[in-house]
């Protein structure tokens, strides 16, 4: 009887190695995982930074805004709203400026020229503290120039007792309401009246008497010019007027409009 023979051990199979293993990678796969890593650290960095400048910016900016109110505030302008009332796009708004309490043209302007940099501006107020004085205000034509050039969103403007000649600087203003009580608009300049065309509610008309030294403000002639340019502005609903005793003819003339009597 044979012995039994020993049963040879296999050794254990060798697993195939997979073509899909990382180990197997191409080196071209290799050298574009990289690139793309370092391209995507450099886009969070790029993108981190942007922001970090972007703050920046925008506090350099609302403390520039800061800086601007306060120093309108020291030169006795009014301003409604405040820096730290933030109201849209991360900013403030000054709904309003008045400069009543100003003493000289060349500070009118002067701080005319600083509030551009406020923004949400829509009511302006270069009136004197007292308009019963034709032309007893600061404003000037040279103050229109500057408003023509930086204020480009006003829907109030108030020119009342105000030294101005003309209106031409501001044409091109979408104002809705306009004052120029007691302002000394030049009779061959009141035409331009007619391109307002956005103008809604007007203010008219000149305290005082034929005794004044403005006289010319007064007379009928005057007055029908006014009349004729009111005439054809398109947007015009109402026209509230002081001391202005429109003829029957000049009445009819004005039909269309509300006329109301300012005491």
């Amino acid at each position: 009887m044979e012995p039994p023979t020993k049963r040879r051990k296999e050794p254990p199979a060798i697993p195939a190695r997979s073509p899909f293993r990382w180990s197997n990678r191409p080196e071209w796969l290799t050298t574009f995982l990289a690139a793309f890593g370092v391209l995507l650290m450099a886009l969070v960095i790029y993108g981190a930074s942007q922001e970090i400048s972007s703050t920046l910016k925008r506090n350099q900016h609302h403390q520039a805004i800061t800086d601007v109110w306060r120093q309108l505030l020291i030169s006795n302008v009014a301003v409604s709203g405040t820096p730290t009332r933030i109201v849209e796009a991360d900013l403030p708004s000054f709904p309003s400026v008045s400069f009543q309490a100003v003493r000289s043209p060349l500070e009118l302007n002067r701080n005319l020229r600083l509030a551009a940099a406020l923004p949400g501006i829509r009511r302006i107020d270069l009136s004197p503290e007292s308009t019963r004085l034709v032309g007893g205000g600061h404003a000037d034509d040279s103050t229109l120039e500057i408003l023509g050039r930086n204020f480009h969103e006003l829907d109030a403007l108030d020119l009342s007792g105000t030294s101005i000649s003309t209106l031409k600087p501001i044409e091109a203003l979408k104002v809705r309401e306009l004052r120029i009580i007691n302002s000394t608009i030049k009779p061959d300049n009141l035409s331009s009246l007619k391109y307002f065309d956005s103008v809604t509610d007007l203010w008219i008309g000149w305290y005082g008497n034929a005794q004044d030294g403005d006289s010319i403000f007064f007379s009928d002639a005057y007055r029908a010019r006014i009349v004729d340019a009111m005439a054809e502005m398109k947007g015009l609903k109402s026209i509230h007027y002081v001391d202005m005793a429109f003829t029957k003819e000049e009445r009819e003339q004005l039909a269309r409009f509300n006329l109301v009597q300012v005491k």
